[in-house]
């Protein structure tokens, strides 16, 4: 079930979509029940203002529900998963370009557990409350330099902070006693500066990027112990599985990007070429997740803190062909990976 209402002027401009999805659970191929159902309903408040000439303040809310998630072979469901976002962009001429503003936040309030959305059968019942939020800004500028070059200078900042404690007790009314800390109060940091630029080569277009980051990463929580003798803490765990704890980790990463494309032969036909360097920094659960088990070590599953950041290095070569009513796509491409994150 969908819904949207909508109005507008020269200045002022308002939307409003909303949906709601149901579905039951899947059928296989045998007609065995495969656990799938769901039920959500999201809406969006989406506002526009035109300042002066051609200034544009846009403020956009998004807000989604999800109720009884079943997850297919998952010990836990998801009973709970609430999601809001607020962002602000702001547009203006500047300099013979175009000045780009734009801030966000997002929360997310998330809960797992073995025993609401199904009969409880497993020895203990259990119950994962999360919550994830979200912080981050960009601002860009596009200006031409030159007769020939276009260019963009910006930088961002993202923060994201996350924490989950999964709870055991004998029965769903007496959950409450601490089994693990699977987020430890894990807090990623990200500053990024950003440098573009573009510019006619030939007949082709030829465009080149160059991004710094700096990455800073925690988990305040990680010394914290559970109340049973026979859990260890977060860094007692990344101890035993790395020989380290948690800790405070910062790393400054390069990426770069040079691409060329031009057109060739017949009208509609495109070639192009291009190789770049791209790092991604470890998340959260690849390095902060700290899942145990007293007694059985295959269901541990462990994060380790001082994970490098993966780094590709990539090279492409391809064509984009149009036609009257058919596009035609082909590429080759190679990529290496150094400390490859499983």
């Amino acid at each position: 079930m969908f819904g949207y209402a909508a109005f507008a002027t020269d200045r002022y401009s308002i939307r409003t979509p909303a949906q709601h999805t149901e579905a039951g659970d899947n059928e296989d191929g045998s007609g065995n029940s495969v656990r799938s159902a769901y039920e959500e309903t999201a809406a969006s408040l989406e506002t526009g203002l035109t300042l002066t000439g051609d200034d544009r303040l846009e403020f956009i809310v998004d807000a989604t529900r999800a109720d009884d998630v079943r997850y297919p072979g998952a010990g836990m469901d998801a009973p709970k998963d609430d999601s809001d976002s607020y962002r602000l962009r702001y547009t203006a001429p500047a300099a013979g370009g175009e000045l780009r503003l734009e801030s966000w936040y997002s929360k997310v309030h998330h809960r797992m557990d073995n025993f609401s959305v199904r009969p409880l059968t497993a020895p203990m019942a259990m119950a994962v409350p999360a919550r994830s939020q979200t912080l981050g800004g960009r601002a860009l500028l596009e200006l031409p330099v030159g007769e020939s070059w276009d260019l963009t200078v910006g930088a961002d900042y993202l923060d994201n902070r996350r924490h989950a404690t999964r709870f055991q007790g004998p029965d769903s009314d007496a959950v409450n006693s601490v089994n693990s800390y699977l987020w430890p109060g894990a807090d990623l940091t990200d500053i990024g500066l950003i440098l573009e630029a573009e510019r006619s080569l030939g007949q082709g277009r030829l465009k080149a990027g160059m991004r710094y980051d700096h990455v800073q990463a925690g988990a305040g929580k990680a010394d914290r112990d559970p109340p049973s003798p026979m859990l260890d803490s977060p860094d007692a765990l990344y101890r035993a599985y790395y020989g380290r704890p948690a800790g405070d980790e910062t790393e400054d990463h390069v990426s770069g990007l040079l691409r060329y494309e031009t057109p060739v032969g017949p009208d509609g036909l495109m070639l192009f070429a291009g190789v770049s360097r791209t790092l991604r920094t470890a998340d959260a659960t690849e390095r902060y997740l700290a899942m145990n088990h007293p007694m059985n070590p295959a269901m541990r599953w462990i994060g380790n803190p001082g994970l490098d950041p993966e780094d590709h290095r990539q090279a492409d070569l391809g064509f984009t062909w149009v036609l009257t009513s058919l596009q035609v796509t082909g590429a080759l491409f190679f990529d290496d990976v150094k400390d490859y994150i499983t």
